[in-house]
């Protein structure tokens, strides 16, 4: 579920064309080079500044649509269990991230899909580094970064996903 001022984001994807200036649009982010995210608006500043609102998870999935989380639990409990599920939502998204922003994201190294996030995640999975830059913001904002690393020891992330979302994870696998 969008945030209110994000229900008319747009993304576009771009593949590099002929010549290294010229990007060419496709539909589909697989094989692409750069994706551009617009009509957010500025989540508001009065949010933003409330540390309770932080904590919350608004524009997530909500307990309602997810009926395989903790199914043998009673209510009271699967409802508490949501709320620490993923804390801090709310300012991953909006606060330390960027989702209410308009934005380019560039593919540094990794699989060619500006949208990867991990590439254990593709299908068949991968593995390395996914690499990747946020830029030209169009309130001015820096640049931002994301890194991520899947192997068959580890997973892990840090930096700007390229949605807006903030994260660090570190999972080592044995």
């Amino acid at each position: 579920m969008l945030a209110p001022w994000c229900q008319a984001e747009q993304w576009r994807f771009f593949r590099p064309g002929k010549t290294p200036d010229e990007w060419v649009e496709q539909v589909d982010p697989e094989g692409c080079k750069w994706a551009r995210v617009t009509g957010r608006q500025s989540c508001p500043s009065d949010l933003k500044k409330n540390l309770g609102w932080w904590f919350r998870n608004d524009y997530e999935q909500n307990l309602s649509d997810a009926p395989w989380f903790e199914p043998d639990k009673d209510q009271a409990t699967r409802e508490r269990d949501w709320g620490l599920r993923n804390p801090l939502q709310n300012a991953r998204m909006f606060v330390w991230g960027c989702a209410d922003k308009n934005y380019t994201v560039e593919v540094i190294e990794g699989h060619m899909n500006p949208m990867v996030v991990q590439r254990d995640d593709l299908v068949p999975p991968e593995q390395g580094y996914q690499r990747l830059r946020l830029y030209a913001f169009e309130d001015g904002s820096p640049e931002r970064r994301f890194v991520s690393y899947c192997s068959k020891h580890l997973v892990y992330y840090k930096g700007t996903q390229p949605t807006g979302f903030f994260g660090v994870k570190f999972v080592p696998r044995l």
